[in-house]
């Protein structure tokens, strides 16, 4: 069920950017939504957890052929910085979904000023912090910058 909300269907008469974007956005929702399960998954599978790394083995592949297939699109057309597609995948989806995961170990721990905690809500976890992440990731990716 969970991963029924991760799904990207690229459009061929839509720009390759805005597959990319859009693709981008549903890994970051994904990840916001799903960041508690997440975090433990991704601590099991550097625990060498076997459950969480057939988790991995089963559900990441297609989605890394999505990404690498959206990046070299986005390369061939000179839109996007020509470095190995891995090195632009694991950009693109760290700067998305990490700060997800982040914000919520920053709201589980007791030593962090309320304030900080009552920001992270609207400046991380929202549809808007999603976006504007998006598009930092484009830009920093984009060729010629």
């Amino acid at each position: 069920e969970m991963l029924a909300t991760l799904t990207f269907q690229a459009q061929a008469d839509r720009p390759i950017l805005e597959n990319l974007r859009a693709a981008l956005t549903v890994l970051g929702h994904f990840a916001r939504d799903n960041r508690r399960l997440m975090r433990r998954l991704l601590a099991d599978a550097m625990s060498d957890d076997a459950i969480a790394l057939e988790f991995f083995r089963s559900h990441f592949p297609l989605h890394l052929k999505v990404f690498a297939e959206l990046v070299v699109a986005g390369q061939q057309a000179n839109l996007l910085r020509k470095l190995p597609p891995l090195q632009a995948i694991t950009f693109l989806a760290g700067s998305i979904a990490m700060p997800n995961l982040l914000a919520t170990m920053f709201m589980e721990q007791e030593d962090i000023p309320p304030p900080m905690i009552d920001h992270l809500e609207k400046d991380v976890l929202s549809n808007a912090a999603i976006a504007q992440r998006v598009d930092m990731a484009i830009c920093g990716l984009s060729a010629g910058k």
